[in-house]
């Protein structure tokens, strides 16, 4: 008999290997020719397809229980345990300004499984749910945009770079040293 978090996980594991064999099916390009600027986790939050570098990525994993921590600001969603170690999970939208809750509104807690990745800058760590993990993927110059038209100007601020095919890259280093963050440290 499997339980729930055996079919997430396999279902989690399905979509990474199908985004590999993705990423392995592209033509082939010299060596040479390309230089890797970024290595990502690519996920889908916020209605957008975005991606933070490898190196600030602990793990994907699902965000079973999410804690609700009251009078708190609307960007912490709630706390959660990841083996024995207590997290933040923060709620992309609201640091990003693309959605606003009322004061009233119920924005903590939860017990549906979600997708998530856990974050590291230095000892900090952040929990972010996500809508779909799609996998890890390597980026050269050739597949950068110029300019980030068409983004807010809050979300705008967390963007490393853009790609031609609409990949936001975030800036993980500005999300644990926004000033919303360090208000919830301090």
């Amino acid at each position: 008999m499997t339980d729930d978090s055996d079919i997430v996980d396999n279902a989690l594991t399905k979509q990474i290997l199908r985004s590999r064999a993705r990423l392995l099916a592209r033509p082939l390009v010299m060596e040479q020719d390309r230089q890797i600027l970024f290595e990502l986790v690519e996920f889908k939050a916020c209605g957008r397809r975005l991606a933070v570098e490898t190196k600030f990525v602990d793990e994907a994993i699902t965000v079973k229980d999410i804690s609700r921590v009251p009078q708190i600001s609307p960007l912490v969603k709630g706390i959660t345990n990841v083996r024995g170690q207590i997290v933040t999970v923060i709620d992309l939208a609201v640091l990003f300004g693309t959605q606003e809750l009322p004061d009233d509104a119920p924005r903590h807690g939860s017990n549906s499984a979600s997708d998530g990745l856990i974050l590291r800058f230095g000892a900090l760590r952040l929990a972010v749910c996500v809508d779909e993990v799609l996998g890890v993927r390597q980026l050269d110059s050739s597949e950068l945009s110029q300019g980030f038209a068409g983004l807010s100007e809050r979300l705008t601020e967390f963007t490393v770079a853009l790609t031609v095919d609409l990949l936001i890259i975030l800036d993980a280093k500005r999300i644990f040293t926004d000033g919303m963050i360090g208000q919830l440290a301090g």
